[in-house]
């Protein structure tokens, strides 16, 4: 099987140095490509995240990749793109009414800030605490927490009509917030 070469348009880049181009890759083998391309004096880099479990309090072993299927390629060369794309699990680049999709240096510089900046979560709300619900039909109410379930959700408790009747409902945790004291 042959594969098809992808012909390369050339880059408009209206005032950028270094521009990024975003390479079509087969979902899973960034890193692979990533390898691959430095040995042909190519920079690749593609955004990853690490998910911390509720139950550890350290990161799992697996990174995920933000964008999966896609790597931003730089090289100084411009012959050398047409070859990428000869690469096992590469697709091609991507394009939009036939010009080639880029991103400059400086925004692939914010994105890595972002990749290396610390996950912060919010305090879980403990039983007895006053939290207001922030997300679907009761939107605004006020309430007690009473019970903390298994599955990250929240037993409220709350008075609602003329009649002040009490009731308990329960919630997904990131629909209700802390209120202040």
């Amino acid at each position: 099987m042959v594969a098809a070469v992808q012909t390369i348009p050339k880059i408009e880049t209206e005032n950028a140095t270094d521009p990024w181009l975003v390479l079509r890759c087969e979902s899973g083998r960034e890193q692979f490509l990533t390898r691959e391309l430095a040995r042909r004096d190519c920079a690749a880099y593609h955004a990853r995240y690490r998910e911390y479990p509720e139950r550890f309090s350290r990161p799992s072993d697996l990174d995920h990749a933000l964008w999966p299927g896609y790597l931003f390629v730089r090289s100084f060369e411009s012959d050398v793109f047409p070859c990428l794309t000869d690469l096992p699990f590469c697709y091609r680049f991507l394009q939009i009414a036939n010009k080639l999709v880029w991103m400059p240096h400086e925004e692939i510089a914010k994105i890595q800030l972002l990749e290396h900046a610390p996950l912060v979560r919010p305090a879980a709300p403990i039983v007895g605490q006053r939290v207001k619900v922030i997300e679907g039909v009761f939107a605004g109410v006020e309430g007690v927490v009473l019970k903390l379930g298994k599955k990250a959700d929240i037993v409220v408790s709350f008075h609602i009509g003329r009649e002040q009747r009490a009731m308990a409902v329960r919630f997904d945790a990131d629909m209700v917030a802390p209120v202040p004291v």
